[in-house]
């Protein structure tokens, strides 16, 4: 099993700079955010009352691609404003939308976009009614006057910018959750995709963010054409293959997902002590995975003087757990063995026999196999797609929890706002988040940003 590497930052360096340059000199946009160098970084509002903190710590995963979060912290002076700017972009399929995402999100929603002269109409300067109308319907809400419909305004024409430019951002897609702190006073969260915002309010966690799964708008995809896949052992996916029902990019799937975002204000007030923004590999891992492979293999080897066809069966279903922990989307079908003083345990994705074991199309096993394999002494019980590992004694009633599979949560808000609730530096807090998701087998990139008030 590869280990995880903590990074911190949200520059890359990308092959197509000419590119990405040439998109931020067209729209005279400016990159806003720091280095991925190092394992995390904090800083703080320069005003001298209502002060904001941060921290982040960001963390790569095991999922056997390079890290596709990235982030956006720091502060801006506007308007004889202080601006605190928080960001994270949770990028699929490549790192190109999201590192378009961390140059370039922030700036459309302020309104720091002069438009190409092309993008002009031309119209006599007679015509100013005509000139209006284009105006009123082109050009981004003033953020000062409605922040609210400015962020939504930036993110619908953000997502345009890279659905036209696909050839170039590529297939992916990505999360986002961004947070605008205004003068220390005022919170404006959005986001579209599963990436969290929580916010520690006297004392108790309250989630200001929506995770936007497949499930909740099966209904919006299929009248759009598309489809919702609930597998079981597997998160539910739009078209079978998107786990999260809005995201940036994802031309592929575009005509079946929205861009549209969540918004909400929140007022800082003494009530309010910090925020937590975090990718869902924080809050939740869609892998079905488990120490199920380590217990199995550390089993083996205890028991290496087992019959041959015993070790056989447990070397194959160790070898097939250690696959399922890298693809991930199988219906798991456990059966706990008993015989002698140990335990086998047999794991098959569906409709898959290994000589054993028959899967039946009714979700039923033909135990008839099993018996003549392993002998009519062995007691057998079968799980589907549980949640928990359990071997159980057909004879004497008794069941016995072996572990949990990680499938859904892995920190609950009110976990992670407990955790770091007595912890004053953002960043020390930051990275104790992400340590503990690691410590509960989270496996895909995990990125958090703690903002604290006061």
């Amino acid at each position: 099993m590869s280990q995880h590497s903590s990074v911190a930052g949200a520059s890359r360096p990308v092959k197509e700079a000419g590119f990405f340059t040439k998109i931020k000199n067209v729209a005279c946009l400016k990159s806003s955010s720091s280095s991925d160098k190092g394992k995390g970084g904090k800083g703080k509002s320069k005003s001298s009352s209502n002060k904001v903190s941060h921290g982040f710590h960001l963390v790569e995963g095991q999922s056997g691609h390079k890290m596709e979060d990235y982030h956006v912290a720091e502060y801006r002076k506007r308007k004889n404003h202080t601006l605190g700017l928080f960001a994270i972009f949770d990028g699929h399929l490549g790192d190109r939308v999201p590192t378009y995402l961390k140059d370039n999100l922030f700036n459309n929603i302020l309104e720091e976009v002069s438009f190409p002269s092309h993008h002009y109409p031309c119209v006599p300067i007679s015509n100013c009614f005509l000139y209006y109308t284009w105006l009123k319907y082109h050009i981004q809400p003033n953020f000062w006057k409605d922040p609210e419909a400015a962020i939504r305004s930036a993110y619908s024409s953000t997502d345009k910018f890279i659905l036209d430019n696909s050839m170039q951002l590529g297939p992916g897609g990505s999360t986002a959750v961004t947070a605008i702190v205004i003068d220390g006073k005022d919170l404006w969260v959005a986001n579209i995709g599963d990436s969290r915002a929580v916010v520690c309010e006297r004392g108790s966690a309250n989630q200001i963010t929506v995770d936007h799964e497949p499930h909740a708008e099966r209904r919006r995809i299929e009248k759009q054409g598309g489809f919702v896949t609930t597998l079981p052992g597997d998160v539910p996916r739009v078209n079978g293959q998107l786990a999260v029902a809005r995201a940036f990019g994802d031309q592929s799937l575009k005509a079946h997902l929205s861009s549209e975002p969540d918004v909400r204000h929140v007022p800082i007030d003494s009530t309010i002590d910090f925020v937590i923004l975090a990718s869902d590999g924080l809050w939740k891992n869609a892998a079905v995975a488990f120490h199920l492979s380590n217990w199995l293999c550390n089993w083996h080897n205890k028991n290496k003087t087992q019959k041959e066809n015993e070790n056989g069966a447990l070397a194959a279903a160790a070898a097939l757990a250690a696959s399922v922990e890298v693809h991930g989307s199988y219906w798991f079908l456990l059966l706990a063995m008993e015989r002698n003083n140990g335990v086998v345990l047999v794991v098959l994705p569906n409709k898959i026999t290994f000589g054993l074991i028959t899967m039946m199309n009714d979700g039923c096993v033909n135990t008839e196999n099993v018996n003549h394999s392993l002998g009519r002494s062995t007691r057998v019980v079968v799980m589907l797609a549980a949640m928990s590992v359990m071997v159980v004694d057909m004879q004497n009633q008794k069941f016995v929890i072996r572990g949990r599979v990680i499938l859904g949560t892995v920190m609950k808000n009110e976990e992670a706002v407990n955790l770091v609730k007595s912890v004053k530096d953002p960043q020390a807090a930051a990275k104790l988040l992400t340590t503990e998701a690691l410590a509960r087998k989270s496996k895909d990139d995990i990125s958090c940003i703690v903002i604290r008030f006061g």
